[in-house]
This record gives structure tokens, sequence and C-alpha cells, in this order.
């Protein structure tokens, strides 16, 4: 079965624009990465500003963390702790204990807790 080729001298016109655009493409996955390496630091530079509290003007009626921190402790320290209480529940809505299929005849054993 014939199979058309174009003429030589178009061929190399072919090859020439192909490579040409081989030569972008590789230009632009370059720049690509590059931009992509750029906006990691660009984040963690942002994230680094927002946690320091660089990002907005602060207000000067605010508590200082360590201020805020101390008064919380303190508020803890004065109230009385709540005493855990036992579990409600009566032995009839106890889980079941963990058992295992053992032998042919599939009898359960119970696991020691």
């Amino acid at each position: 079965m014939p199979f058309p080729l174009p003429h030589p001298s178009e061929q190399i016109a072919i090859v020439q624009k192909v490579d040409e655009l081989l030569a972008v493409q590789e230009t632009v996955a370059k720049a690509v990465l590059h931009s992509q390496a750029k906006a990691k630091s660009l984040h963690r530079s942002l994230l680094a500003e927002a946690f320091a509290g660089r990002l907005v003007a602060q207000d000067p009626n605010d508590e200082p963390a360590s201020e805020l921190l101390a008064r919380i402790k303190a508020e803890r320290a004065a109230t009385i702790p709540k005493q855990r209480t036992r579990s409600r529940r009566t032995p009839k809505e106890l889980a079941a204990p963990p058992t295992r299929v053992t032998g042919d005849d599939y009898q359960q054993e119970t696991l020691p807790l």
C-alpha cells in the first residue's frame, strides 16, 4: 500500500518546526518548575509572617499572649476540678468479652482481658 510522503524540503521544514516547538516546551517546563519552587517558598514565608502576627496591624488594646496564657492558667488553678464518675451502664449493656473461634466445631473461647 503506497504511503504519500511530503517533498524533502517540506520534511526538513516540519522537522525544524517540531524542534522549535520542543525547545519552547522545554523552556515552559523549566519555568513551571521554577514557579512551583517559588510558590512553595512564598507559601512558607506567608505562613511564617501570619503566625508572627505581621500580616495585619495589631490592636494595641489587645492583651499580650503571655498575659492571656497566665490569666487562663490562673483561672484553671482557681476552679475545682470535676470528679470523674463511673459509667452508669448496667451489666446487660456492657459489651461481650472478646472471643476467638477455635477448632473444627467452631467453639468460642473467651479471651483474657
